[in-house]
């Protein structure tokens, strides 16, 4: 009897011993537990980067090229522009997705609750967005000059002789610019501009200068915040707006006649070349009131007292401005830059979060917007609502546990569902980019082709999965290599 109570204390001695021994690995639990829950809660439950290159651009132009109607050369030379003035740009775009946000709205949000958080959660694109234009800038430059001199020398300059031009002068006036030395760079813009224009083998004269530094200082006071820093951004949505271009109803692109036909810049200048009477003018003048751009050009018409004033609007048209009568060479460079860079910064350079996306987002219909906000409710009701409860409840038991006679406890419910969030949004985004061909395969041709566009953008994904990802694995090394053996032998004990 004497040997049974010795065997069952030395049992029970054991016993505690092994279950002291489970109280740092229940710390390390905890703390393992408590780290996951507080980053995923914290963290946003995904960000996506992508990086943004010329030569990226140029990918997609091709593809734009390549799916627009044939033979359009006034597309195809657009699109040579944007190829060259986006040849130096270099910037990372990152998306990051609040998952505190994204419970607040709700299971059935209101359409608006989910646009603003759209339009906040990528009110980092605005930064992103400056940057790009600030690289390309001085490729800008460099074509600005291009257009004013081409036609004083009567023949094109083609995208190949720009290329030969150097613009390291020009990217000195960004640098300037940037820290905030405005007058240094004034300087270095002026020069810059007279050294582009010889190598293009022209001389500027008095009249281009002054009209180019008009524009440069419009441009300065436009984009001077109360900081000290420069928006290029908004420098030129201001230069845009101040002068009244849109270069959409201009061209025809996007304009319309209210009867519901396209306006069409040629066909404005053919019937002003055909106005014989003054109902003939009057008629052009009904055609083209109330329609978008065409303010200042009506305006004009509504001024004419003599029928032969036309032929100095039509001169205006010609050079691309339908707006004051100021000089040609004004009117060639606000036209030519606005037009290359209106459909690029268009409804994405205002400084309002909400306005970031511009058109995009306050377009999204309610339906549509509540069944993105239900989705993104979802996504981070489980992915991070769900998992981190059970993170906590892990910590809880764990730390309870400490202060028990059984410091053993089961982690199943982690190990079963806490992988979601790095599996299912990190890992598998990842491994689909990773995988373009094999996934481009599977999908249909012209799919395929905007599938392999996208994933060369250098996608990267992350957000809180990656921290819940490495806090799953130290769970499970600290369970196989640290309470499974004791948990062992305290089995055998019993």
């Amino acid at each position: 009897m004497a040997d049974n109570d010795i065997l069952v204390e030395d049992i029970q001695s054991k016993r505690k011993k092994y279950q002291r021994m489970l109280i740092p690995a229940n710390i390390v639990v905890v703390i393992i537990a408590l780290v996951a829950a507080i980053f995923q809660l914290v963290m946003p439950m995904l960000s996506v980067k992508l990086t943004v290159t010329g030569e990226n651009v140029t990918s997609v132009v091709n593809y734009i090229d390549e799916n627009s109607e044939s033979g359009d050369e006034e597309m195809a030379e657009t699109l040579d522009t944007v190829r060259y003035i986006a040849r130096d740009v270099n910037a990372d775009i990152s998306i990051k997705l609040s998952p505190k946000d994204a419970l607040l709205l709700g299971p059935v949000p209101a359409a608006q609750s989910v646009r603003d958080y759209i339009a906040a959660n990528a009110a980092e694109l605005e930064g992103t967005v400056d940057l790009i234009f600030e690289q390309m800038l001085p490729r800008l430059t460099v074509y600005m000059v291009a257009q004013a001199a081409q036609d004083e020398l009567e023949e094109a300059i083609g995208i190949d002789q720009l290329e030969e031009i150097d613009t390291e002068q020009v990217a000195a006036v960004t640098e300037a610019i940037s820290a905030g030395n405005f007058e240094e760079a004034r300087e270095q813009f002026s020069t810059a501009a007279d050294d582009i224009a010889a190598d293009l083998g022209y001389d500027l004269t008095a009249e281009d200068k002054e009209t180019i530094m008009q524009y440069y200082d419009e441009a300065i006071e436009a984009g001077r915040q109360e900081d000290g820093t420069f928006s290029y951004t908004k420098a030129i949505q201001t230069i845009a707006d101040k002068y009244g271009i849109d270069l959409g109803a201009i061209t025809g692109e996007d304009g319309e006649n209210t009867d519901g036909t396209a306006v069409d810049l040629d066909e404005i200048i053919a019937r002003l070349e055909a106005v014989e009477t003054a109902e003939d003018l009057e008629e052009i003048i009904d055609m083209l009131r109330g329609q978008e751009g065409m303010e200042s050009l009506v305006e004009q018409l509504e001024r004419v007292e003599d029928l032969d004033e036309i032929a100095g609007i039509i001169v205006s048209l010609r050079s691309g401005n339908a707006g004051d009568m100021q000089s040609p060479a004004s009117l060639r460079l606000r036209v030519a830059t606005v037009g290359v860079m209106s459909d690029m910064q268009e409804d994405i350079t205002q400084a309002d979060p909400n306005e970031l996306l511009g058109g995009f987002i306050n377009e999204i219909p309610d339906s549509t917007a509540t069944i993105i906000g239900t989705i993104l409710f979802a996504v981070a009701a489980v992915m991070i609502g769900l998992t981190s409860v059970l993170w906590i409840i892990l910590a809880i038991l764990a730390f309870i546990k400490i202060f028990c006679k059984n410091k053993r406890f089961t982690m199943w419910y982690v190990k079963a569902f806490c992988w979601l969030p790095c599996i299912l949004l990190v890992l598998v985004p990842t491994l689909a980019v990773s995988l373009t061909g094999l996934v481009g395969g599977l999908l249909p041709a012209s799919a395929a082709q905007a599938y392999s566009l996208v994933t060369s953008l250098g996608l990267s994904f992350g957000g809180s999965g990656i921290v819940s990802g490495i806090c799953l694995a130290l769970l499970w090394i600290v369970s196989i290599f640290w309470l499974f053996p004791i948990k062992r032998k305290i089995r055998k004990l019993n």
